[in-house]
């Protein structure tokens, strides 16, 4: 699905940005057929969706390219934005570059396992695991967790210790400059970014590419979609089968705010047709 180029008569021109796991894709099986109807609309308007998720690079790729989207990826919670190689997307000198908005996960990976072995938390992340095991904590095929394991900006973990070590673990991860976002299935350990920034920094690189300033959805279950949701004009919380709603801060956005009726790619196909139907 080839995105086509804004132009001055669409007023304002229209971006999507979407979580994955449980939102465009179903919490247990990673489906996303259900979506499929919206994203076609989508693909026909010319309107970008945009992956905003903790996925890597190389699955959030691959599933654009089966999907046929060709759009910015922002990676790992907000620490990274691909920009394609395509002139409706990209000035010619980005095109095909990743921009880094976090931190680089040697470091992030370094930093904690010296903090478990001076602290003596109960804790295991990403690397600790082979395929296997990743695969066994998700549900991803090995082909899958193998992507997911080439992480480059973050490290994903299962606390498994009490809430007080959990407070000073959070403790001493602020101090570092690091920090801690929590997502549908693991906390994720990065730097200070988060996937508002990055769908602010794409906002403000779509308003340079069109001489316009977009209107934006934003869609996400999981509560590390709380900042993108708080950057959008359209927030949309989509409903999850496992946990609640995520939370915003309503003295920090001017969002308008819907909660779907359905779950995961139904709820996601649901709130985009109507938004669709209201801005056509």
């Amino acid at each position: 699905m080839t995105a086509r180029k804004n132009t001055l008569s669409e007023t304002p021109p229209r971006l999507i940005f979407t979580d994955l796991d449980g939102t465009l894709l179903d919490h247990h099986s990673y489906d996303f057929g259900p979506a499929l109807p919206a994203l076609e609309r989508c693909r026909s308007l010319g309107i970008p969706v945009i992956f905003n998720t903790s996925k890597t690079l190389e699955e959030s790729q691959a599933l654009a390219r089966e999907l046929g989207i060709e759009a910015p990826l922002v990676v790992e919670n907000g620490s990274a934005i691909w920009l394609p190689a395509s002139a409706q997307h990209a000035t010619e000198a980005a095109r095909g570059k990743i921009v880094v908005l976090g931190a680089r996960r040697s470091d992030l990976v370094g930093f904690l396992h010296a903090l478990r072995e001076q602290e003596g938390y109960s804790l295991q992340s990403f690397s600790d695991w082979d395929s296997a095991t990743l695969a066994a904590h998700t549900g991803l095929s090995l082909t899958q967790a193998s992507s997911a394991q080439q992480r480059a900006y973050s490290e994903p973990l299962l606390w498994q210790d009490t809430e007080h070590a959990f407070l000073h673990f959070q403790s001493r991860v602020q101090r570092a400059g690091y920090r801690l976002l929590r997502g549908g299935r693991f906390l994720h350990l990065l730097g200070q970014t988060d996937k508002g920034r990055a769908l602010r920094w794409l906002c403000d690189h779509y308003h340079g590419l069109w001489g316009q300033a977009p209107r934006v959805m934003a869609l996400g279950d999981g509560q590390n979609d709380s900042a993108m949701l708080e950057a959008a004009q359209i927030a949309v919380q989509v409903r999850s089968p496992v946990h609640p709603f995520p939370t915003l801060s309503r003295a920090s956005t001017n969002a308008r705010v819907i909660q779907t009726q359905l779950c995961g790619p139904e709820g996601w196909n649901e709130a985009v047709q109507a938004w669709l139907d209201e801005t056509q």
